[in-house]
């Protein structure tokens, strides 16, 4: 039991991370766009 939930909250903590660092890969690639553009 305690296992799965462990398992569980490593889950959740890798998708969080994996938003946090899709997001701001986003934002820095969208701030170089616009550096380029200026």
């Amino acid at each position: 039991m305690y296992y799965l939930l462990l398992v569980f909250i490593h889950e959740k903590i890798l998708k969080i991370a994996a938003i946090y660092i899709n997001y701001n890969f986003m934002f820095n690639k969208d701030m170089l766009f616009r550096i380029y553009l200026v």
